[in-house]
């Protein structure tokens, strides 16, 4: 399992060092996410499980004295070292099924991972024993029940909201959750769901948000706090051990 998965996520890097991250605009609203979990980044230590394009890490290493990165992609560690670097990373080169660490952090991020693994539960169950006390784990995943998906099926572009479509599967997404879906699995995991926001109200494809302006955009992360979160682009969970 491990090698023909560690083979998979190196497939997956790539995607995420091409053009297609930049032609389907997948980054533009990171900064938004990176604005909302800011509250909820504070003691000395955090455990960032899986790098992406390294878009969090920075923000980590400014923000906390001892940060560790763990991600089954070499390529995508070694972009993030040479870019950031860094006294106060340590960068870890594993599955998270696999790592291994007696530490315990103050907060355990999990930002659009869950979607690209095989067993969440099992990844949310394993990564609770790595809390210190009193720590929190930080989760986000797309959100099914978004309005560009809800359009999308009304425009039978997706047979239904929890249908994988190009880029996702580009991405090596395996599962769109709902909030519903998404807490269940959270609570499953031994977790207790202490905040639940969305982020973002998303009407339109990456591909056209990508033309609009920065003031349509910010317009769009404004009016994703006033509206059902459930309708928002991604859903960002807070949790502790139960």
């Amino acid at each position: 399992m491990s090698e023909q998965e560690t083979k998979r996520l190196d497939g997956i890097s790539d995607v995420y060092l091409s053009e297609v991250i930049q032609d389907s605009a997948f980054d533009l609203t990171t900064a938004y996410k990176l604005r909302t979990i800011v509250p909820d980044l504070t003691g000395e230590t955090a455990l960032e499980l899986g790098c992406g394009e390294g878009a969090v890490t920075p923000l980590l290493a400014r923000t906390f004295p001892k940060v560790t990165v763990v991600d089954a992609s070499a390529q995508l560690l070694d972009r993030l070292r040479d870019r950031l670097g860094g006294d106060n990373v340590e960068y870890v080169e594993s599955l998270f099924e696999e790592f291994e660490t007696e530490q315990r952090f103050d907060v355990v991020l999990l930002l659009h991972v869950l979607e690209h693994v095989e067993d969440p539960v099992a990844i949310m169950s394993r990564a609770a024993q790595w809390l210190a006390p009193g720590g929190r784990m930080l989760l986000s995943v797309p959100n099914a029940e978004s309005v560009h998906r809800l359009l999308g099926v009304q425009l039978g572009m997706l047979d239904e909201i929890t249908q994988l479509n190009d880029l996702d599967r580009a991405l090596g997404h395996r599962r769109v959750y709902s909030f519903e879906t998404f807490k269940q699995d959270v609570e499953r995991a031994g977790l207790q769901v202490t905040s639940e926001q969305g982020i973002f109200l998303k009407a339109q494809s990456s591909a056209q948000i990508a033309q609009w302006t920065d003031e349509q955009r910010e317009a769009c992360f404004e009016l994703g706090k006033l509206i059902q979160p459930r309708f928002c682009a991604e859903i960002y969970v807070v949790a502790r051990r139960s």
